[in-house]
């Protein structure tokens, strides 16, 4: 999960001159390749002058660290959260689903429920920060941060690690409910309805969270946190994929 905010300060230098943005963002993230994007983005808020706080766990926010390095002109503070693996039962260190014992339902379950054990500690620290953030970046993995928001009367863009063509597919899939009409024969190739250009594939080769039974609960939250945000970020550029970009909001 990211968050980030920015609000101007008020003048308290005499000068008629605002303070810089005050942004925090932070990553509580299921795999590296969220990671990364998030610390991309909060380089390009540090080089434009924001203050810039960047909230993760220990695990990741070392991993954050080193991707920023000794950067010339790049100031970003480290926030971390302790994850609470054990309470859920995973083992000590699991901060993200590349240290999971295994990448079976089960266990990821049991990550996802840790992860959103961090709603109220999260909620505090921002509380308690001076001023208050003006806005929440937050993974599309981590629907329980639309209650953060709410309660806090805070903007909220959601983070898609994905690209666009990815997150429309899964989108249409499921809004065209095409799960239902492959599930006995998942090999059987289809044709993705909605986009702008054709594509065929199968539910074999779409990713097994979209697919396996016992995650429609977890999808829907998703859907919903969605149908809430502000905005959506996604890891991608106009240049690779301006045709589906260009779909997003008409999907």
């Amino acid at each position: 999960m990211a968050i980030g905010g920015t609000r101007k300060q008020r003048d308290t230098s005499g000068d008629g001159q605002m303070g810089v943005e005050s942004w925090t963002l932070g990553d509580i993230e299921t795999s590296r390749g969220h990671l990364i994007p998030m610390v991309d983005m909060a380089i390009l808020l540090a080089n434009r002058g924001a203050r810039v706080s960047f909230i993760s766990t220990p695990v990741n926010a070392a991993h954050a660290a080193a991707a920023v390095g000794a950067r010339a002109g790049v100031s970003i503070d480290f926030v971390e959260l302790s994850f609470p693996c054990t309470a859920v039962g995973l083992p000590d260190g699991c901060e993200n689903l590349d240290l999971l014992p295994s990448l079976e339902s089960h266990h990821v379950e049991l990550f996802f429920s840790a992860a959103a054990l961090l709603r109220d500690p999260l909620k505090q620290y921002l509380l308690a920060q001076p001023p208050s953030p003006g806005c929440m970046i937050a993974d599309a993995c981590n629907p329980w941060t639309r209650f953060i928001a709410g309660e806090l009367r805070m903007p909220r863009l959601l983070f898609y690690g994905p690209s666009c063509l990815y997150t429309l597919c899964a989108r249409m899939i499921k809004h065209h409910i095409i799960w239902d009409r492959y599930k006995d024969d998942p090999f059987e190739p289809f044709d993705v309805p909605g986009l702008p250009r054709p594509l065929r594939i199968s539910m074999a080769r779409m990713p097994w969270l979209l697919t396996a039974p016992g995650w429609e609960g977890f999808l829907e939250e998703i859907v919903e946190s969605e149908a809430t945000t502000d905005g959506v970020v996604i890891n991608s550029f106009d240049d690779l994929e301006r045709v589906y970009a260009g779909a997003q909001g008409s999907g």
